[in-house]
């Protein structure tokens, strides 16, 4: 489902609350849109791995599971420094309808989860158009890969995957 069209009136509370967090804390929030949306299901044993969600500028995860409906699968943002010494991370486990917006480019994992169902509504923002392909992301335009700086301006000089 095309939620940006569909559920206008979610969409812009979305925004509203995202623009809301990133004003707060002194990041732009002008020009955003909505790149995807997406509710996404963890079942036990089910984990993401380290990674960023290319392309976006800032990701929005809201809790939608009870707390206590499951076990496992917090998030952990930060740093995947094999040195065990120098890395770090920020971990989050939030109540239902709780959330957490981070810059995209910045590393982050879901820990196994070990019981229960886990289920999240993850938007992404970047500030380019709003996509109309629903909970897909829009392709590039070529094969560079965009790491947004904080003026919302991107750079081209980001190393492959």
């Amino acid at each position: 489902m095309i939620i940006q069209y569909k559920l206008k009136e979610l969409t812009a509370h979305i925004k509203d609350v995202a623009f809301r967090a990133l004003e707060s804390v002194n990041l732009p929030s002008h020009s955003l849109f909505i790149r995807c949306a997406e509710m996404l299901e963890y079942l036990p044993g089910g984990l993401l791995d380290w990674h960023v969600d290319t392309g976006s500028a800032y990701t929005m995860i809201i809790w939608l599971a009870e707390k206590g409906s499951y076990s496992g699968g917090k998030l952990l943002i930060g740093s995947t420094n094999e040195d065990t010494e120098n890395s770090f991370y920020y971990s989050f486990n939030l109540e239902q309808g709780s959330g957490v917006i981070f810059k995209s480019n910045i590393m982050h994992f879901i820990t196994p989860l070990t019981a229960g169902n886990r289920y999240v509504l993850v938007v992404e923002f970047w500030p380019d158009f709003e996509s109309i392909i629903g909970h897909r992301r829009p392709d590039f335009e070529d094969e560079h890969l965009y790491d947004y700086n904080d003026d919302m301006s991107y750079n081209e000089d980001v190393d492959e995957l």
